[in-house]
């Protein structure tokens, strides 16, 4: 098998993937009677997905049941399988309601899954949202969009974000949750998008560094190429190049009680290395049909 064909091969993994993950967790959803409703918003409900989109669910939850699904919120999301890898938000989701993006390893790498919980009673249907279930009747609201009702505030639970184990902790994830995202702007070549995001990583990584005394990151100067294929290389470098400073100061933020979410290192570096052969090949992700499941 050539480069070319196994690069393709990968990609239509991972689509195959992405379709028994979206139907377990539409079983999942029609199993749960405390439910009023729930649909896809982002790239699966507009028809535009490719190999590397992730999953945008909003659950809409029975006032009665709330308070429950939120507190059982991480065991929730293992009912598809166990996450490599949680990241809460706090103020991702109305108030009350609840967040996480989940990252799960399965056939063909990582797959991503943003997890939102709403009251039933501020639910309304957004413009951009693709009804999976609708057991109370929505109301629809084509003025809005889903992530309108992301506005809210959440409780940050047991442990308060000044703390500093939990900062590094949260900086920590949240990293890693970024450079799939990162490495999938590059790959479709938005460009622009990811420069935006790597020069982001940069500060996350020395807000870590700061947090242990240690010192910051110093990314290399920025370098004008002349074409698309040589800049989207270049980014991939450097994401390289944070992500091995991100794991070089990893030990220190373990002895410091910080979770250090190991499992996700190697997942991630063999999808860079994936999309750097795709940049090489010049293999588009819109030459691989997401519609051939």
């Amino acid at each position: 098998m050539n480069a070319q064909t196994e690069i393709a091969a990968w990609l239509q993994q991972r689509i195959q993937g992405q379709a028994r993950l979206r139907n377990r967790l539409e079983t999942l959803l029609h199993q749960d009677s405390r439910l009023s409703a729930a649909w896809w918003f982002g790239s699966y409900a507009r028809g535009n997905s490719d190999a590397l989109s992730d999953f945008d669910l909003w659950l809409v939850v029975d006032d009665r049941h709330l308070d429950q699904l939120v507190a059982e919120r991480h065991r929730y999301i293992t009912q598809l399988d166990r996450p490599a890898m949680v990241l809460e938000v706090w103020g991702n989701a109305p108030d009350p309601g609840a967040y996480l993006m989940a990252n799960y390893l399965i056939e063909g790498g990582l797959y991503q899954v943003d997890w939102y919980w709403q009251a039933a009673h501020q639910a309304r249907l957004p413009c951009d949202g693709r009804v999976i279930i609708d057991r109370m009747g929505l109301a629809p609201a084509p003025e809005l969009v889903t992530i309108d009702f992301a506005r809210g505030s959440q409780a940050y639970g047991e442990h308060r974000p000044d703390e500093r184990h939990v900062r590094l902790s949260f900086n920590t994830v949240f990293f890693w949750s970024m450079v799939p995202i990162v490495a999938k702007k590059i790959a479709r070549r938005e460009l622009d998008v990811a420069n935006s995001m790597l020069g982001r990583l940069v500060p996350m990584v020395n807000t870590i560094a700061a947090l242990l005394d240690t010192p910051p990151y110093e990314p290399a100067a920025p370098i004008t190429h002349e074409n698309a294929t040589e800049s989207a290389l270049h980014q991939i470098a450097a994401l390289r190049r944070i992500s091995a400073a991100m794991q070089a100061i990893e030990p220190a933020i373990a002895a410091a009680g910080a979770e250090v979410p190991n499992a996700i290192h190697a997942p991630i570096y063999a999808q860079i290395d994936r999309i750097d052969q795709m940049i090489r090949l010049d293999i588009s992700l819109q030459e691989i049909d997401p519609n051939a499941r």
